[in-house]
């Protein structure tokens, strides 16, 4: 969306994409995170998008600003 997708991420230790926290959105706006089910929460590492693994904080992001449409996350909780 116009905002993102509403995750803060930040290079885990292990060099993947962790989530930090949902963003704060502008007025008005909804984070589309805070709407997925099961939901997104912080403490856990993207491993895949849309069936696409995710071997570095860089190709994550690099996927996810490509996609288009709905965005599906596999996620792993950091050990």
């Amino acid at each position: 969306g116009e905002h993102g997708i509403g995750l803060d991420l930040v290079k885990s230790p292990t060099g993947k994409a962790f989530i930090q926290k949902l963003k704060d959105m502008p007025a008005g706006a909804l984070n589309p995170a805070a709407t997925c089910v099961p939901p997104v929460r912080p403490g856990y590492t993207i491993t895949a998008v849309n069936g696409i693994t995710c071997t570095s904080f860089a190709d994550t992001i690099k996927i996810i600003r490509s996609a288009t449409g709905v965005i599906k996350l596999q996620l792993e909780q950091e050990a």
